[in-house]
């Protein structure tokens, strides 16, 4: 590998629904390249905090939302 294509950074997207595999491809990916080499951000990270929330309200609250997420949180990561 050229040193222009190790220092040029690859920006890797990963949706899909709740259990199609995403985390795993990800897990895999890391592996893949190595820890060093992969910034992993895990969504799964910066679901808004429900803990004032009773179970019963948590239950109902649709994880796959948007507004379930701290968009503005995990923008503000470094």
């Amino acid at each position: 590998m050229s040193l222009a294509a190790a220092l040029h950074p690859v920006v890797v997207g990963v949706s899909g629904g709740s259990g199609s595999g995403k985390t795993t491809f990800c897990r895999e990916l890391v592996a893949a390249r190595g820890e060093a080499k992969v910034l992993h951000l895990k969504q799964d990270n910066y679901y808004r905090d429900l803990s004032h929330m009773t179970p019963v309200e948590r239950d109902a609250v649709n994880f796959d939302h948007p507004q379930a997420l701290e968009f503005e949180l995990l923008s503000s990561s470094s």
